[in-house]
């Protein structure tokens, strides 16, 4: 989630900063869900700890069309590319590394 907004930092274009904050927003809800024991989820007055937040179809679907429009606007890979070149790429590549671990 850091390095998302370390790449959301940067000249970037507003549309994918704005992708970049529903991701955020989404991994902040993964992160309280995680979080919360199973023996915690419901409060001692009966009510869901976390009764407004879980991840929908929709957001699936958000983050499954951004990726393909995404990947649209670039040429087929055909080899493998080192990290660097420039500042946000770099960026790119850690965050990539970093969800993939």
């Amino acid at each position: 989630n850091s390095h998302i907004g370390l790449i959301r930092d940067q000249n970037i274009n507003i549309l994918y900063k704005n992708v970049f904050i529903e991701v955020q927003d989404r991994l902040f809800t993964v992160g309280a869900i995680l979080a919360t024991p199973p023996e915690k989820e419901i409060k001692k007055n009966g009510e869901k700890r976390l009764k407004n937040l879980g991840i929908l179809e929709t957001d699936i679907e958000f983050l499954e069309k951004d990726i393909d429009l995404m990947e649209d606007s670039l040429p087929p890979m055909t080899h493998f590319v080192l990290p660097g070149g420039h500042t946000t790429v770099s960026y790119c590549h850690i965050a990539r590394c970093v969800c993939r671990r």
